[in-house]
């Protein structure tokens, strides 16, 4: 029998300090910053989204979809299409794994924007994130 190597708990999550958590099954709402230092994984699992930075040409996001709110001083807004609503789920978060994160690429300030298929299971990925971090057990 081969030996058993322990190794250090690696903890995940530690380095990130989780700010708002929710789910809005027919979210309307005009949103254009976030609290200083803090960014956020948005979520559209129906409908459709208008998204633009300042300066930039205007989107439509389609559902499923995805895109960060980053941490920069580009202004941005999203906003409902149209009098329409979307099931947004979203989570905001800072701290220095995310300041890091932004400093080696893994939150890629050009790539936002993530389109998704109905199988990607970000909807249960989003459902769980949230059931762990109310029971804090991250």
């Amino acid at each position: 029998m081969p030996p058993v190597i322990k190794r250090p708990a690696v903890k995940y999550f530690e380095g990130i300090q989780w700010g708002g958590v929710n789910h809005i099954p027919k979210c309307d709402v005009f949103k254009d910053r976030l609290p200083k230092d803090y960014c956020s994984l948005n979520f559209a699992a129906a409908g459709r989204v208008r998204f633009q930075f300042a300066g930039g040409s205007e989107q439509i996001l389609h559902a499923p979809v995805t895109w960060w709110e980053p941490l920069c001083k580009n202004p941005y807004a999203f906003v409902p299409v149209d009098g329409e609503t979307w099931d947004h789920y979203f989570i905001t978060l800072t701290g220095p794994r995310i300041q890091s994160g932004y400093r080696c690429g893994l939150i890629s300030k050009s790539k936002l924007i993530i389109p998704l298929t109905a199988k990607d299971g970000f909807r249960e990925a989003y459902e769980k994130l949230f059931k762990m971090i109310a029971l804090k057990t991250l």
